[in-house]
């Protein structure tokens, strides 16, 4: 610190006092999900929270934050960062539009580029952009401050997600296609139960419950296959998802038991069925895919982290260390890639069909 500044102000690891008004100080906290503790307490009628590096900021400590501005109305929340990931409260702020304040939200969002910066050295701009080209991530990033369409370890492109909730599939393609429901099964806790139903290349239904047990779940399960009409319903038998296909094939539910953790019918590519699955439901939205709009599915989509193994197959990210890392659990992403165990497991019959590309218009939603 300037010598200028040492008789006005007192500083310590744990926070910067004005000396001559010791209850106006700032605190220097790291905020991480393992140092919940000291991010609570703080309450002012016109307390500001200042989170730098804001893309990478945890959801539970987001919410903990948050929770400080409860008391008073001077409250305010101030995040900065680059936008580094597309998944995650602070690109939420800026894709959401019920978050941003001109939609009725409480968020003021602001963007800067390098180009606008007095400070950038004009030089700098041009080696980015003859190094990784203008239409890379790093440059997106880096230099205009947009958020990449997919990070080095993002499954699902943004831009592919983009098009495909704006894509509109005309009935003369999907109708012929049978109706295939996928179940994605949790108990109690953070995750949601979700059913999908898929018809050819168009997604045609979401449904979440919480807080349902093992035979709740199979009652629901039954009345959704007959509400969508489908003929064959993928259910996540893993754990607690075991119980609820037992009941659901009593009950005479035309089902397939899916343990994602076997092994993929596709190894020179994918370490497991999971991998395939996803590698499945990537080209489904390749091949001109629609998606319904809907914030949760696309913050999921997004979240989907990957990496390759030493023999070099496809590895998806765990999805308990997804929720480390405060990204969205991705339980409608995995009902949808459960609706193509069929073509990964090649299985016979009459619903086994295989996805041809089809040539969507698109069309941007109202």
């Amino acid at each position: 610190m300037p010598e200028d500044f040492k008789d006005f102000f007192e500083i310590t690891k744990e926070n910067i006092k004005i000396k001559s008004r010791p209850h106006i100080f700032a605190s220097l906290v790291t905020a991480s999900a393992e140092n919940e503790e000291s991010l609570q307490g703080g309450h002012s009628e016109s307390y500001v929270v200042l989170a730098d590096e804001a893309s990478g900021i945890d959801e539970k400590v987001f919410d903990l934050l948050l929770g400080t501005l409860s008391t008073g109305k001077g409250g305010r929340f101030v995040m900065t960062s680059n936008p580094l990931r597309s998944a995650g409260r602070f690109a939420e702020c800026f894709s959401k539009e019920s978050m941003q304040k001109e939609h009725g939200g409480k968020w003021t969002t602001m963007h800067f580029s390098a180009y606008d910066s007095p400070n950038i050295n004009k030089d700098w701009i041009e080696e980015m952009k003859s190094t990784y080209g203008e239409d890379s991530d790093i440059f997106r990033v880096r230099v205009l401050g947009q958020f990449p369409r997919a990070s080095n370890s993002q499954f699902f492109p943004t831009d592919l997600i983009s098009s495909a909730i704006k894509n509109r599939v005309d009935e003369m393609y999907f109708g012929r296609f049978p109706r295939i429901s996928g179940a994605d099964i949790a108990r109690f806790g953070d995750d949601s139960t979700v059913f999908v139903t898929r018809q050819g290349p168009k997604l045609l239904d979401i449904t979440e419950y919480r807080g349902l047990d093992t035979m709740e779940v199979a009652g629901k399960l039954v009345e959704y296959r007959n509400l969508q009409r489908a003929q064959v319903v993928a259910i996540d038998a893993i754990g607690i998802g075991a119980g609820v296909y037992d009941r659901c094939r009593q009950l005479g539910l035309p089902t397939i038991p899916v343990v994602v953790s076997n092994k993929s019918t596709e190894p020179q590519q994918y370490l497991n069925l999971r991998s395939q699955l996803y590698g499945h439901t990537k080209q489904w939205l390749e091949n001109g895919a629609q998606l319904p709009m809907n914030e949760d599915m696309r913050q999921q989509f997004l979240s989907m982290q990957y990496g390759y193994n030493p023999k070099m197959q496809v590895q998806l990210m765990a999805k308990k260390d997804i929720k480390k890392l405060g990204l969205p659990s991705p339980d409608i992403v995995d009902a949808i890639a459960l609706t193509f165990v069929q073509e990964c497991l090649n299985t016979q019959g009459s619903f086994n069909q295989k996805p041809r590309r089809i040539i969507a218009p698109q069309v941007l939603w109202a």
